[in-house]
């Protein structure tokens, strides 16, 4: 007979072996930490990068050969504003380090045309409130690679809108 239930027998032995070592371990008690008083910020300021992006009536059509909805325009572009944040940071950042100039927003206005495979070329800036070459260069770069808009059968839509960087410190 023990032969026969010796599997068994050991089985047993090994859960009240286990059983006996889950209880006999302390159990871990959760110490409270200390109170951790916030940290008042020290006159900490970056740059929060809000972007305005054109409304619908602030997107002004030249040309629409290929019959695109504005509607779907205005919502890609609201779209593409979080894109747009961390252009404008150096820029801020030099008009900081100087200090002289007073920050003010940055509004630059594009003529951008749309061609019927969906890429965006910056053909012109219309206007614009500074000076900085390598900023307008790198909004142009990053308009012609990063934004896509589905194909049309033909046609173009040409239009300009303004896009504003808010100096928020």
């Amino acid at each position: 007979m023990f032969k026969r239930n010796f599997p068994l027998i050991l089985l047993l032995l090994v859960f009240v072996a286990l059983f006996d070592v889950m209880f006999s371990v302390q159990r871990y008690e959760l110490v409270a930490p200390a109170v951790v008083e916030p940290v008042p910020e020290q006159n900490v300021k970056s740059f929060t990068g809000r972007v305005v992006m054109p409304k619908l009536d602030d997107i002004y059509v030249l040309e629409n050969s290929a019959g695109r909805d504005l509607v779907q325009l205005e919502r890609f572009l609201q779209g593409r504003a979080a894109g747009l944040h961390y252009l404008a940071s150096e820029h801020f950042k030099a008009l900081k380090k100087q200090r002289r100039v007073a920050m003010a927003d940055v509004v630059v206005g594009i003529r951008v045309t749309l061609d019927s495979t969906g890429t965006f070329n910056l053909d012109e800036f219309v206007f614009a409130n500074t000076g900085d070459d390598e900023f307008k260069q790198k909004l142009a770069d990053h308009i012609k690679y990063f934004w896509r808009y589905p194909k049309s059968t033909a046609g173009k839509l040409e239009f300009w809108i303004p896009i504003r960087w808010l100096a928020k410190y």
